[in-house]
């Protein structure tokens, strides 16, 4: 068998990359390569335990690896209300906006999964730990039809103002969120720097 070289690949950022069976094998590495030439990468799978494992660099970088949580833990809804650390990367000002934009993620999911679902569990839970979940649950938010910008707190670059867009799988078992910084900002120049690059 020959032995693969490593090709070139040109400089992809602001270009959008759809990597199918990317969850492992050479989908994976092609998904990790195009990434690293600076390419936003979606990565539709077909397995959802096996695409829940997949976390870009960039994503790393901005949230953490959020693929070592188990159990409640692997949701960001759970973290957000039962770990205060979860909410570091946020400034405190927008604390009160996140969480009710979260409990209002899960009202949808909710009404669309219905009682016995994963999602039921999940509220479930969250109602028994914790005040403020319960509280905002009982006024029953509703999300927006847009996703608004995301202000974060990042230990090496500061302050990031991020837009996003929320694609959903058609059985919508799966949300990916795609975090975009307005080209010419801070922001877009921080995710070219030390984070991005």
């Amino acid at each position: 068998m020959k032995e693969a070289k490593e090709t070139t690949v040109p400089d992809l950022r602001g270009k959008l990359a759809v990597v199918t069976g990317a969850s492992d094998g050479v989908g994976l590495a092609l998904a990790g390569r195009l990434a690293r030439a600076g390419a936003e990468v979606v990565l539709p799978v077909r397995n959802p335990a096996k695409g829940a494992a997949v976390q870009t660099r960039l994503a790393v970088a901005l949230l953490g690896d959020e693929t070592a949580f188990t159990g409640p833990a692997r949701s960001a809804h759970y973290r957000w209300f039962t770990d205060p650390a979860s909410r570091l990367i946020h400034p405190e000002s927008d604390h009160a906006a996140q969480s009710r934009l979260l409990v209002a993620n899960l009202q949808g999911a909710y009404g669309r999964d219905g009682a016995g679902s994963r999602t039921a569990d999940l509220v479930d839970t969250l109602r028994a730990a914790d005040p403020e979940f319960t509280a905002l649950w009982s006024e029953h938010p509703v999300l927006g039809p847009y996703c608004a910008a995301n202000r974060f707190r990042h230990s090496k670059v500061g302050p990031l103002e991020l837009h996003c867009q929320t694609l959903v799988d058609p059985d919508q078992s799966q949300r990916l969120v795609v975090f975009t910084a307005i080209p010419g900002t801070e922001s877009h120049e921080s995710l070219r720097s030390p984070l991005g690059g």
